[in-house]
């Protein structure tokens, strides 16, 4: 790639860091470097990056526009060694020199903070009338919709459904939600004030303490899978009785695919 419009040198995409883990891409403007970093394989990244810059070093996440000061664990006159700590296909900016976000020089405070306890349910789930899936059910250990015990149409569902359960907390305090794993789009409410849409991993979000209240608080989660399963399950039917329609779509006799919400759900 070369030189922006304003003659500043642009680095091509290398591998660097751990063989192939970690792919980086390098841009200097006048006063800062800034890093684009994301995790190039299942597992994500975890450990240490020396990177050729100096200066203030921050972390910025794409996906929400916020930041924070980056873990430094060393520095030298041409380099700064960071901790980065990245989930599979995780992407994050690491600036420096620029002190835009004015955050100071600490860990990430979500890891200080410490986790206070997964949110073991029960949990209500509820299914949209129409796919012969029940109105709603509980669930005592959250599994895959293909795993159910509601039939087989109903456990080819595809589509979005919603959990729902409590936890505890008190009012101001902010705290992060971690949904685990989820398959594969998700949408979270606390006490019916949307909190943040999420698409891939990690599937986690800051709940700003001003939703909370002492004591019990609502929980809901909007867990939207592909379409892969119903096709599957229109494949065997007359054309005529079927709901949904593809090109290209699975056999009849293709395997389901994990669909919902798995956690382990938790607060830090």
């Amino acid at each position: 790639m070369g030189p922006d419009a304003k003659g500043r040198a642009i680095s091509d995409w290398r591998k660097e860091w751990n063989e192939e883990m970690v792919e980086w891409l390098h841009r200097r403007s006048d006063s800062s470097d800034w890093y684009f970093a994301a995790a190039n394989n299942n597992d994500g990244y975890e450990g240490e990056v020396t990177f050729r810059a100096t200066g203030a070093a921050e972390i910025w996440d794409p996906a929400t526009g916020t930041c924070r000061a980056a873990d430094v664990t060393r520095r030298t006159s041409s380099t700064t060694t960071v901790r980065l700590s990245l989930a599979s296909a995780e992407s994050v900016f690491v600036v420096f020199g620029g002190k835009y976000c004015q955050c100071e020089n600490v860990a990430n405070t979500n890891v200080a903070n410490g986790q206070l306890g997964d949110i073991p349910g029960p949990w209500t789930l509820s299914f949209p009338a129409g796919w012969e899936a029940p109105a709603s059910m509980k669930l005592d250990r959250l599994v895959s919709w293909h795993e159910l015990p509601i039939g087989d149409e109903g456990r080819r569902f595809s589509g979005t459904a919603t959990y729902s359960t409590t936890f505890s907390a008190k009012a101001g305090v902010g705290v992060t939600l971690d949904l685990g794993r989820v398959e594969t789009a998700a949408t979270v409410y606390v006490n019916g004030k949307k909190v943040r849409a999420l698409w891939s991993e990690p599937y986690r979000c800051e709940i700003d303490g001003s939703l909370l209240k002492d004591g019990v608080n609502e929980l809901k989660v909007e867990v939207t899978s592909t379409w892969h399963n119903r096709l599957t399950y229109d494949s065997g039917l007359p054309e005529a009785e079927r709901k949904t329609w593809t090109i290209a779509a699975p056999g009849k006799n293709s395997p389901l695919q994990p669909s919902g919400l798995f956690g382990p759900v938790s607060i830090r």
